[in-house]
């Protein structure tokens, strides 16, 4: 069974309760962060009611509790195991905002790069890290945390950082998942008053406290924490312009947003949430994926679903995005080809056999050179700013496909399988889509690779190597597949 019928097949067996769990993080109590205590969690690890830990570590005390979750809950989901790995973990560096005075990216991705490993050995799988607020205010006492008052500064912290936390494969035994906080202005707010109100023009929103963080989203962070602050009156736990609008179609994160520590129980301390459903119901409809210690969709939102404040189609969306933290791009191309977006009428069938079509050779054509042109520019290292226009494709493409792949599969691998049934001649077309999918898949990679050259000439020739190998391997596959294909085929 693939990853995503897996966790389709998941969802589909989990109780309301169950898949509130997956929602649900909290503290193990091992270290203390925040004001809220939480008891033993051992009963609901294993009746599946809590999916996600913080503040634990060690690895024979995570290995007990996932032990318990793998072993004696009902569906066996492993727990996610997160903590503030903010300047080193058992090896200390310097903080970050004397670390980013060393104007030096190789040694902030190799300090996180470092202290990811140390996490990892420990059980942790999420770190809460980096911390990418730009601080103008010196009476602010988190200005310790962040990149300081450069917003330039901050975005190429944010791409060393991710970069470093979360190595070249976030599955990797030493990598973590980043998640880049606290968004967005948190360190702008009223007398440098930790919690305090934020109120800045949207041009200082934009040019000062967000490029951090779209930085970060370019280099692929796995998850994002909004702000336990308001702004303009409006709390980040609950904006839905700020965290749905700007976030997800703006700026194309596809990640995980997790809440800060009780964020969503403060919303009623905010005034916006009368009790703990209505808070419950308000970050959910924003698009915070994980409750960090409120407990609020577990207790709150069985009653908004009662009362139809949210539906079950939104309960079971946001309960498989912890499971979907990494899912393989061939999958959501896929998906998209067969399933998303022409339905029934587009089969293998019908797309292997389309004509040699000049309209289709044009497009596959400008379709190439534009997602070269995105990933050029749009490149995890790349210093260029994607432009508006850029971001504004990202995020039609998003909403068209309506699950996210990795984007430079699509950019290129797309283009790919409208190109290459073109050019094979009509008694061949039948299996032209299985070329276009290999050759996609392997100049995607190149691609990448060729986005990235500015890095260490080292790193760059590696990237290359490894594109030029995924792209023989993957086409020698599909030549040996076509070749069964037509054997197979009557005469």
């Amino acid at each position: 069974m693939d990853h995503m019928s897996r966790i389709e097949t998941l969802i589909k067996d989990m109780t309301l309760a169950e898949k509130l769990g997956q929602l649900t993080m909290t503290a193990a109590g091992y270290a203390v962060t925040g004001p809220v205590i939480a008891g033993d969690s051992t009963d609901a690890i294993r009746a599946g009611t809590i999916g996600n830990l913080l503040n634990l570590f060690g690895a024979g005390h995570v290995h007990e509790l996932q032990r318990l979750a793998i072993e004696e809950s009902r569906l066996r989901i492993p727990l996610l195991i997160a903590f503030d790995v903010i300047h080193g973990h058992r090896t200390l560096f310097p903080v970050p905002l004397g670390e980013a005075a060393l104007f030096d990216p190789d040694a902030w991705a190799l300090t996180a790069r470092e202290a990811s490993r140390e996490a990892a050995a420990d059980g942790i799988a999420m770190a809460f890290a980096p911390m990418l607020d730009v601080s103008r205010d010196p009476r602010w006492g988190r200005s310790a945390e962040g990149p300081g008052e450069d917003p330039w500064l901050g975005a190429q912290i944010a791409k060393a950082k991710v970069r470093g936390i979360q190595g070249a494969d976030l599955g990797a035994e030493d990598a973590l998942a980043a998640v880049a906080k606290h968004y967005c202005a948190y360190g702008a707010v009223t007398a440098g008053r930790d919690y305090a109100s934020v109120d800045v023009s949207e041009r200082s929103l934009l040019e000062v406290h967000v490029p951090p963080f779209a930085a970060a989203i370019a280099a692929g962070v796995a998850a994002l924490m909004p702000a336990f602050t308001d702004l303009a009156g409006i709390p980040l736990t609950a904006h839905i312009g700020l965290l749905r609008g700007l976030l997800r179609e703006r700026l194309g994160f596809d990640g995980v947003i997790v809440s800060d520590y009780n964020a969503i129980a403060e919303l009623m301390r905010h005034g916006v949430a009368a009790n703990l459903t209505e808070a419950a119901t308000l970050a959910l409809k924003a698009g915070v994926d994980i409750d960090m210690m409120a407990n609020a969709y577990r207790l709150g939102l069985p009653l908004a679903l009662e009362c139809g404040a949210v539906t079950m189609t939104e309960i079971d969306r946001f309960s498989g995005v912890k499971l979907v933290l990494a899912v393989p791009p061939l999958v959501c191309l896929l998906l998209y080809l067969f399933t998303r977006r022409w339905g029934s009428n587009l089969t293998p069938a019908a797309l292997s056999e389309a004509p040699v079509n000049v309209l289709q050779l044009v497009a596959g054509l400008v379709l190439l050179g534009a997602g070269y042109l995105l990933l050029a520019r749009s490149g995890n290292q790349s210093d260029i700013a994607p432009s508006a226009f850029e971001l504004a494709l990202r995020s039609h493409l998003s909403t068209i496909l309506q699950v996210r792949p990795r984007f430079k599969e699509f950019v290129i691998g797309f283009p790919a399988l409208m190109l290459l049934p073109a050019l094979v001649p009509s008694d061949r077309a039948r299996w032209g889509w299985l070329f276009a999918l290999a050759i996609g898949i392997g100049l995607a990679d190149v691609v990448d690779t060729f986005s990235h050259l500015h890095t260490h000439l080292s790193v760059s020739l590696l990237r290359l190597i490894n594109g030029a190998v995924i792209g023989v391997v993957v086409g020698a596959i599909a030549v040996v597949a076509y070749r069964r294909l037509r054997r197979a085929e009557p005469t």
